[in-house]
């Protein structure tokens, strides 16, 4: 006899889950209170009719129903209304704040707060494009052995360096001059058209 072949496992077929969107939920709310609503009408002028029987008496009970009806709709109408609008807001406001959030990493360095390098890049090509015949320089500042600073003593103490280094050239910077963190220890600062009052001191130990 021929050794029977292991049967493979059935896959059972996964259900496709629709999602509903905020459209879709408020028609289904919408069509579920008119279904309602009209047979709410119909069934109760029956019911009146039928415990009442005054003519007078149930057409005043219907105009009160009705005003009650239009009363109901228009405060539920108001609540689909404000939850949707609600929603919509709150979307604009996480939006906006995401937008500052992925601006601020883009073109900031979070350790030091620093222009990073892709801002620096952007100013000047700002500052080509718009003054091109402004003169304009750079000042490479960097650590002196920052990777042997940063694997002895650690990356705490590493990133604390940096942020006073960044403190230090901060406060010798002024405007229009900028400055940016363009790598690990790694500084620049852009002196524009000569009339920055900017004075960097320093040594190179070679």
């Amino acid at each position: 006899m021929k050794p029977k072949e292991p049967q493979k496992p059935i896959r059972k077929p996964q259900k496709t889950v629709v999602a509903r969107t905020p459209l879709r939920q408020t028609l289904e709310i919408i069509g579920i209170y008119v279904a309602f609503g009209i047979l709410w009408i119909f069934f109760s002028d029956r019911t009146l009719v039928w415990l009442i029987g005054d003519p007078q008496t149930v057409e005043r009970i219907q105009t009160v129903k009705g005003i009650f009806y239009v009363l109901v709709t228009g405060y539920l109408f108001y609540l689909i209304i404000k939850r949707r609008m609600d929603l919509y807001y709150q979307s604009i406001q996480d939006l906006t704040v995401l937008e500052k959030k992925l601006y601020q990493l883009a073109y900031f360095d979070p350790l030091t707060g620093l222009l990073s390098r892709n801002k620096l890049i952007e100013r000047i090509d700002e500052i080509v494009a718009e003054k091109p015949d402004d003169p304009f320089a750079f000042v490479l500042v960097d650590i002196d052995d920052f990777k042997n600073i940063n694997e002895s003593k650690g990356h705490d103490i590493g990133d604390m360096l940096i942020g006073m280094v960044a403190d230090e050239i901060r406060k010798i910077t002024e405007d229009p001059d900028e400055t940016a963190r363009i790598g690990g220890d790694e500084f620049v600062i852009l002196l524009r058209g000569g009339s920055g009052q900017t004075t960097v001191v320093g040594s190179d130990s070679g």
